[in-house]
């Protein structure tokens, strides 16, 4: 057990600690859909596939340093080394919720900074072209949320790790789960995202570079996230891992 974990906070520490694990966990959700419908081009005023704001070069340069400070929060933040490092600083019951907020941070930085480079990789103009590729961006973004929601979303964001902390108990250690979509592969919110970001009617190069970025990304996380699985749930991680793929679902029966 973490030494500060059983130290109960004072009531209105506490109700700060949890007041601000809900301000990020209602934050995530608004960075998200607006995402989601800048990615899309609707309901927005800028878009990922917007006019240039400056020359290609520039664009480019400022693009993959907004993604690699996304890649290096999101990755390094969630770190055993990291925690550990920081542990002085954030009691344990906050450190999802720290973590949380950073996240919100760097993702807002992404969408409100990302320089636009317009020149088409890709335009499809056929209704039925255009239908198929909406549905495949409905469903990532469905997968994406239905892994969210497998996990648990107060746990996933901080919320009940926070409650835990104001009553004096440690953080609930981090689930396993292999039912609902989990079931399907080991990585569904990755595998949603992936389809997310790469269906689009028409891909500019702006819009290519994020999801080659993102790809990246992607995998490079997945991987420390199993190891970090691994650690914690051992054999019965070891066992699910030998059930189920990692990303592309199999079609048939093994």
């Amino acid at each position: 057990m973490h030494p500060e974990a059983a130290r109960r906070p004072s009531a209105a520490i506490g109700a700060a600690g949890v007041a601000f694990a809900v301000a990020g966990f209602v934050l995530v959700h608004v960075v998200f859909a607006h995402l989601v419908f800048w990615l899309a081009g609707m309901f927005v005023a800028e878009t990922i596939d917007g006019p240039a704001r400056t020359g290609a070069g520039p664009a480019l340069a400022i693009d993959l340093g907004l993604i690699a400070l996304f890649g290096l929060q999101h990755t390094g933040m969630a770190r055993r080394s990291f925690k550990r490092a920081t542990a002085w600083l954030v009691a344990p019951g906050l450190e999802r919720a720290v973590y949380v907020w950073c996240a919100v941070i760097a993702l807002f930085l992404v969408v409100a900074c990302y320089q636009p480079i317009p020149d088409t990789v890709w335009h499809v103009d056929h209704p039925a072209g255009v239908a198929a590729i909406w549905v495949a961006f409905t469903a990532g973004w469905a997968m994406a949320a239905a892994a969210y929601l497998s996990v648990g979303i107060p746990h996933l964001l901080g919320v009940s790790q926070a409650l835990a902390w104001r009553r004096g108990e440690p953080p609930p250690p981090p689930p396993l789960v292999e039912g609902r979509v989990y079931g399907l592969v080991r990585n569904p919110q990755q595998l949603g995202l992936l389809v997310a970001f790469w269906a689009t009617p028409h891909m500019s190069l702006g819009h290519l570079v994020f999801a080659c970025a993102m790809t990246v990304y992607i995998f490079v996380g997945m991987a420390f996230e199993e190891r970090d699985l691994a650690a914690t749930h051992g054999e019965a991680f070891r066992a699910y891992k030998a059930r189920v793929p990692r990303i592309v679902p199999r079609l048939f029966g093994r």
